[in-house]
C-alpha cells in the first residue's frame, strides 16, 4: 500500500482545512459535543470511490507534521481517537472522539488519513 497523506487542519470548533488529496478528500464536519464534554466530531469523507473502511485509516498526524504546518502538537491531543466508519447513505467519515472532556474553546490539530492509492 502506497501511502498517501492528507492533512486536515482543525481550528477550534470551526474550521477545516484540507491539505493535499490526489483522489480522496474532506468535505464538511460536524461537532457533536459541547465544551466540557468528550470531544465528538465527524468528518466527511468525498471521492472515496469504492473504498471500504478498512481501507482508509485516520490517526493523529506525527510531530514532525505539526511541526512543518507550524501547528503545536498539545499531549492533551493524543488522547484522541479517530475511526473511519460508513453512515447508511453510504458516505464515509472519520469520527475523532476523547473519553475526557475538553475544556479547552479551541482545538488546533493535523489529522493524517491512508488510503490504497
Amino acid at each position: 500500500m502506497v501511502r498517501t497523506k492528507l492533512a486536515a487542519a482543525i481550528l477550534g470548533a470551526g474550521m477545516l482545512w484540507p491539505g493535499l488529496a490526489s483522489a480522496l478528500g474532506v468535505g464538511d464536519y460536524s461537532l457533536k459535543s459541547y465544551l466540557n464534554q468528550p470531544l465528538e466530531l465527524e468528518i466527511d469523507l468525498i471521492e472515496t470511490g469504492d473504498l471500504s473502511t478498512e481501507e482508509v485509516l485516520a490517526a493523529l498526524a506525527s510531530e514532525g507534521d505539526f511541526s512543518r504546518a507550524g501547528v503545536e502538537r498539545l499531549f492533551f491531543l493524543t488522547d484522541i481517537r479517530f475511526e473511519v466508519r460508513q453512515r447508511p447513505n453510504g458516505r464515509m467519515v472519520v469520527v475523532a472522539q476523547t473519553r475526557k472532556p475538553v475544556t479547552e474553546p479551541f482545538l488546533n490539530f493535523l489529522v493524517e488519513v491512508q488510503w490504497p492509492q
